[in-house]
């Protein structure tokens, strides 16, 4: 049976924590008095990966745009000669975003 949508995998939790402990004492092992500033820094970009989440690209776009309330009209009507002659009434939306 599959587990839940949205629960946490149990083997991936276990081999996170194991790993978390071997990190731990390989970080303890180091000496850092040792380490210049290069390598210090380096050690942080690495670490730094795994301890702060990383951001996801977000939008303030929510699939809504603004629609006329009435589509284009045309227009039918007879000039001075008697003639038809038409014209195209189009609502136009204002399409600036935020």
């Amino acid at each position: 049976m599959p587990r839940k949508k949205g629960s946490l995998n149990k083997l991936t939790t276990e081999v996170k924590e194991k790993l978390q402990v071997v990190i731990d004492k390989v970080i303890d092992n180091i000496d850092k008095s040792e380490l210049d500033n290069n390598q210090k820094i380096k050690l942080l970009q690495i670490g730094i990966q795994y301890i702060v989440p990383r951001l996801k690209h977000t939008t303030n776009d929510d699939g809504w745009f603004e629609q006329p309330l009435f589509p284009d009209i045309e227009v039918i009507k007879r000039n001075e000669e008697g003639n038809w002659e038409s014209r195209i009434l189009t609502n136009e939306v204002n399409t600036e975003t935020d």
